[in-house]
């Protein structure tokens, strides 16, 4: 039997959410966190494959800031 992808269980997640009717905006913003997991673990693994120290990661990495905070950037850099 095949394993299910990330992406066709991220998908098969997606259109289950719509058929539920939640709002566009839910949608969108699952739709941007499942991207940002799935560049963060870089290929389209099989879903049952992905451990709990992936996700302990992928959410770490998320906490980690991605652009300076432009208060303290002023702080620290005055002109």
């Amino acid at each position: 039997m095949k394993q299910l992808t990330l992406s066709q269980s991220i998908e098969g997640f997606l259109l289950e959410k719509q058929a539920q009717h939640l709002s566009p905006h839910t949608v969108v913003d699952y739709t941007n966190a499942f991207r940002k997991l799935q560049a963060y673990l870089g290929t389209d693994v099989p879903f049952a494959g992905i451990t709990a120290d992936q996700i302990k990661g992928f959410l770490g990495d998320l906490s980690t800031p991605r652009h300076p905070d432009p208060i303290e950037h002023f702080l620290t850099n005055p002109a």
